[in-house]
C-alpha cells in the first residue's frame, strides 16, 4: 500500500513538474505598437492590460514592443505606419481619427465593429465620440482621448477693453449662449493692442490643423455631412478669408504666423504677450514641455471660452481631435488585441492619469466621474465644450482638403491674393 502511495505521489509530482515546464515554455508573442508623441501615459494602460491578459491566458502570453514617433509631422508619421504595415511589423498603432478613411481604403487597418458595438463601449463612450471613428457604416478606431480647441483671453486685455472682473467671469456662459460674438472678441484684441500692453493682439496655431476647418465650419464655408462629404460655399469661404486678412491688416496678427515654429507661439502665450490666443486644452501641456511654464500660472492669466459665434444669434463652436487605436489588418492577433484593448479601456484610472498629465479630456463616462479628474478645475470646467464640438469629416481625402484650406488662409494673411480670388480657386479643389 505504501509502495502504491509512493508511486502515486511520484506520478503527481512528475505531472506537476511537466505542467510547470509547459507553462514556462509557453512562447511569448510580441505585439508591435507604434505610438505618436512622447506622452507615455497614452499607452501605459496597455502594459497593465497585457499583464492581465497573460494571467488569464498563460498558454499565449504577449509582450509589447512600442516604437515611439517623437517628431511632429503627421504625414511622415502616417508614411511610417504604412511602411511598418508593408513590412509586416505592426499590430496596433495610434493615429489621428481623420486618417481612418485613407487607412481603411488602403487596406491598412481592420474594422473594429464587433469590439466597439459591445456593451462596455456603447455605455461608456460619450455619444458625440462615435461620429469621429465611423467610416462607411463601420467603426475603425478606439478613441483614446479628446481635446477641445478654445479661446484664451488675457485678463489684462479684458480690463483694457473695459470689462469688470464679474463681466470677465461671465464670458464663458455668455459665449455658450451666443451672446458674445467673434466681433466682440476682436474688439478686445483691438483695445488691448491699442493700449500697448501686448506684443500680439491675436495668435493661432502656426501649422496646418483642425482649427482651420473648425473656423471654416463656423463661417458656413465648409460643412461635413453624415455621409462624410463636405459642402462648400464660395461666398462664405471668401468671408472667412477676409476675417484672417483683416487681422493682419490691422496689425493684430503677424502676417507670417503660418511660418512660425510652435515654440515661438507657445512662448508668446505662456509669457502673457498675447491678448487673445486661439489655442486648445492641450496648449497648457505644450507650454509646460516647451517653455517650462506652470500650467496653473498660465491659466491664472486667461479666461478660456468657446469660439464665439461669427454672427449675431449664431452658435459657438469647438472641435475635438481624438487620438485612436487602430488594428493593423495584417495582424494575426486581432481577437486577442481586442480583449487587451477592452481590459485597458475598462481601467479608467489610467485614462484619467493621461488626461490630467497632458491636458486632454476623457472619452468615457467613468473617467469623467473620476475623483482625480475632478481635482483639475480647468479640465472639469472645459467638459461642457464637448456639447458644442464638431470633428473633422472622416473621408479618404480630408488631409488634402485641409492642406488646401491652410494654404488659402496663409495666402490671405500674407495678402498674397484677394479672398475672392482664393475662394474662386477653392471652389475647384473642394468640388473634387
Amino acid at each position: 500500500m505504501k509502495a502504491k502511495n509512493a508511486a502515486a505521489l511520484a506520478l503527481a509530482a512528475c505531472l506537476t513538474l511537466l505542467c510547470g515546464c509547459s507553462r514556462r515554455q509557453a512562447q511569448i508573442t510580441e505585439l508591435n505598437i507604434l505610438n505618436w508623441g512622447y506622452e507615455d501615459t497614452r499607452y501605459t494602460n496597455l502594459y497593465q492590460a497585457v499583464q492581465t491578459f497573460n494571467a488569464r491566458h498563460p498558454d499565449r502570453p504577449y509582450a509589447l514592443q512600442v516604437e515611439k514617433y517623437r517628431d511632429a509631422d503627421w504625414d511622415e508619421y502616417q508614411a511610417l505606419c504604412e511602411k511598418r504595415h508593408e513590412e509586416g511589423r505592426l499590430d496596433l498603432f495610434a493615429t489621428g481619427h481623420e486618417y481612418i478613411g485613407a487607412l481603411a481604403d488602403g487596406g491598412v487597418i481592420a474594422p473594429m465593429d464587433e469590439l466597439l458595438r459591445g456593451e462596455l463601449f456603447q455605455q461608456e463612450y460619450f455619444p458625440t465620440v462615435w461620429s469621429s471613428v465611423e467610416y462607411e457604416g463601420q467603426y475603425w478606431g478606439m478613441p483614446i482621448d479628446l481635446d477641445v480647441q478654445m479661446v484664451f483671453i488675457h485678463k489684462d486685455a479684458l480690463r483694457a477693453a473695459g470689462y469688470t472682473a464679474a463681466e470677465a467671469s461671465a464670458l464663458p456662459e455668455r459665449t455658450a449662449r451666443g451672446e458674445f460674438t467673434m466681433e466682440a472678441l476682436i474688439d478686445i484684441a483691438r483695445a488691448a493692442k491699442a493700449q500697448g500692453g501686448f506684443r500680439y493682439g491675436l495668435l493661432h496655431r502656426p501649422p496646418n490643423g483642425q482649427f482651420f476647418y473648425m473656423l471654416a465650419s463656423a463661417y458656413g464655408a465648409l460643412e461635413g455631412k453624415p455621409d462624410g462629404s463636405i459642402t462648400f460655399d464660395e461666398q462664405r469661404y471668401a468671408e472667412m478669408l477676409r476675417f484672417y486678412q483683416s487681422l493682419t491688416q490691422e496689425g493684430l496678427l503677424p502676417p507670417d504666423l503660418t511660418e512660425w515654429e510652435w515654440v515661438a507661439v507657445n512662448q508668446a502665450f505662456a509669457s502673457g504677450d498675447t491678448a487673445v490666443y486661439f489655442g486648445a486644452s492641450y496648449s497648457l501641456y505644450d507650454v509646460m514641455i516647451e517653455c517650462g511654464a506652470l500650467a496653473d500660472d498660465v491659466i491664472e492669466q486667461y479666461v478660456p471660452i468657446l469660439f464665439p459665434a461669427v454672427r449675431q444669434g449664431g452658435r459657438p463652436i469647438t472641435i475635438s481631435h481624438p487620438m485612436v487605436y487602430v488594428i493593423d489588418s495584417g495582424s494575426r492577433h486581432q481577437k486577442d488585441i481586442e480583449e487587451i484593448l477592452t481590459i485597458a479601456f475598462a481601467d479608467s484610472q489610467n485614462s484619467v492619469n493621461h488626461c490630467v498629465t497632458t491636458y486632454h479630456l476623457p472619452t468615457s463616462v467613468s473617467a469623467a466621474e473620476n475623483a482625480v479628474f475632478h481635482n483639475n478645475a480647468f479640465l472639469t470646467g472645459s467638459m461642457y465644450m464637448l456639447d458644442y464640438t464638431i470633428f473633422l469629416p472622416v473621408t479618404a481625402d480630408i488631409r488634402t482638403k485641409m492642406t488646401y484650406l491652410f494654404e488659402d488662409v496663409s495666402a490671405a494673411e500674407r495678402a498674397a491674393d484677394t479672398p475672392e480670388a482664393l475662394a474662386q480657386a477653392a471652389a475647384f479643389h473642394f468640388s473634387q
